[in-house]
């Protein structure tokens, strides 16, 4: 999975604090459902906060997860709490760790602890002598000492805790597809207004990626001889190029563009057609507001910053294609014969849609066939909106229907991880 790198107070947050997730379910809760609120709690932590899944440890309890760490400060998540944010969250997170004496918590209506997200001054915890914290109705007692601080609210914007009270297999149907869950009940409907909005909410326009940030390590030592057959690809930046040009490549290669964005997938074709590979900065800067104008419910273009300033546009198009491309006179003649090859554009969201994706490999794949899905599996909007089950099932679809109609096969990116930490 692709991370940002640190902008906000991740670093320190990880340096000074040990990550635990434990499980606390008022009722008995079905296997398949405590692992989908464990996988949430988990990605989205190693998400918000940079951090490696090995750094979440399971506990069975406060105590154990007291016990089993070392850092000045313990943050406890019950499964089916959900930090989401960015740099915000880090520096409300930091701000937090500042200004914990002992415990940070929310209170539940009888006084006690929430379990579900608990902040720990872990040294003030060993000054008290390592008290306990036990059961108290519906939450945790805190032990004596400095009274329990709330959560603030940059921190409770920023988070979510899924209760799946009432009809259980309701829940696991919802979030097994969060995307085509219906109205159910006021808490539920949140929990599924939460995931479909992060990251991206719902309704929000398509993006375009302009530049693809993601490095080619996943390419491998090898070239296929007289080259690539087909070639399935995402618009996004210009790894296709690096694809096809580390891989090789024939005057036949069927170049199959696919997204689930329009806009994307409008760029890229405009290129093919019209770009004669020189001043992307400015051939950019030219097509973009004839997109805008297709697209009136507005189109996101990533990254936002660096695509403002058309000196940052001309460095970033260089920084991308110089690692394969150590020339520009054999980046044009790489170009020229790029846009003769024959061209295919499939607007279809692969994971949410299996039939799309079948249809869309039977119809082109044969001979030596590449497809390059990058981080398409892991990533937010995947793991928040569909269980890890659905995400390997669609995989598979496109594991099975390329090796049904290729000689030989490639997929360049990670399968779907189950982003849970096996029990030691």
């Amino acid at each position: 999975m692709v991370f940002y790198d640190d902008a906000g107070a991740q670093k320190i947050i990880r340096a000074h604090t040990d990550f635990a997730l434990i499980s606390i379910a008022q009722g008995r809760r079905p296997l398949e459902l405590d692992l989908r609120l464990s996988e949430l709690t988990s990605f989205f932590s190693v998400f918000s906060f940079h951090m490696p899944l090995t750094a979440l440890t399971s506990a069975a309890s406060i105590d154990a997860a007291l016990a089993a760490g070392s850092k000045d400060f313990c943050l406890i998540q019950n499964a089916g709490h959900v930090f989401y944010g960015y740099d915000q969250l880090s520096f409300a997170m930091k701000k937090a760790m500042d200004n914990c004496a002992f415990v940070t918590a929310t209170l539940t209506p009888d006084g006690a602890l929430d379990p579900n997200c608990v902040l720990i001054n872990r040294r003030a915890w060993e000054k008290l002598g390592r008290p306990s914290f036990a059961g108290a109705g519906t939450g945790i007692a805190a032990p004596a000492g400095p009274p329990p601080l709330p959560w603030d609210e940059n921190i409770r914007r920023a988070s979510l805790t899924v209760r799946p009270d009432g009809d259980i297999f309701a829940w696991m149907a919802a979030l097994d597809d969060v995307t085509a869950a219906g109205p159910q009940d006021p808490e539920m409907d949140a929990t599924l207004a939460f995931l479909r909005n992060a990251p991206d909410r719902e309704g929000a326009p398509k993006k375009i990626f302009v530049f693809n940030s993601e490095n080619d390590a996943d390419l491998p030592q090898l070239r296929f001889r007289p080259g690539l057959d087909t070639a399935f690809v995402l618009a996004s930046g210009f790894k296709t190029n690096r694809i096809l040009e580390t891989l090789g490549f024939h005057d036949r290669t069927k170049v199959v563009h696919y997204d689930y964005s329009a806009p994307a997938l409008m760029l890229r074709r405009v290129m093919v057609e019209t770009w004669d590979g020189r001043d992307f900065a400015g051939f950019f800067a030219a097509q973009r507001p004839r997109i805008d104008a297709a697209f009136t419910a507005g189109v996101g273009y990533l990254p936002g910053p660096l695509l403002k300033d058309k000196d940052l546009v001309a460095r970033e198009f260089q920084r991308e294609v110089s690692s394969v491309f150590t020339s520009e006179a054999q980046w044009l003649a790489h170009w020229a014969r790029y846009q003769k090859l024959p061209h295919v554009y499939v607007e279809a969201d692969v994971i949410k849609d299996r039939t799309a994706a079948r249809a869309m490999i039977a119809a082109n794949a044969g001979g030596n066939t590449v497809l390059w899905m990058s981080d398409m599996f892991n990533s937010p909007n995947a793991v928040g909106k569909f269980s890890w089950n659905r995400r390997r099932a669609a995989f598979e679809v496109i594991a099975d229907t390329l090796g049904a109609h290729t000689t030989s096969d490639l997929i360049l990116g990670g399968p779907p991880a189950l982003w849970v930490r096996p029990k030691a």
